[in-house]
């Protein structure tokens, strides 16, 4: 009975230990999200941008499913 407890409260700190690391790492604020709303709209603007320029890329080349995918993919990237 003795080893039946032993193991049993062992294995609850364990688990207690895993899942306050777990939600540790969750709650690291990072400085980089605190942006205003102009540089929100700019970033998410530019971004638009080159969307929309890589799509009528593809659409001039005629690409078409999974190399349309790809060509955008690496477009976007670059």
């Amino acid at each position: 009975m003795a080893l039946r407890r032993g193991t049993f409260l062992l294995m609850g700190a364990a688990v207690t230990a895993w899942s306050c690391t777990a939600l540790a790492q969750q709650f690291v604020p990072s400085g980089a999200t605190h942006r205003s709303p102009a540089e929100i709209q700019a970033k998410s603007r530019l971004v638009a941008e080159k969307n929309e320029s890589c799509r009528l890329q593809a659409k001039q080349r005629k690409l078409h499913l999974l190399k349309r995918r790809r060509f955008m993919r690496n477009c976007v990237r670059n």
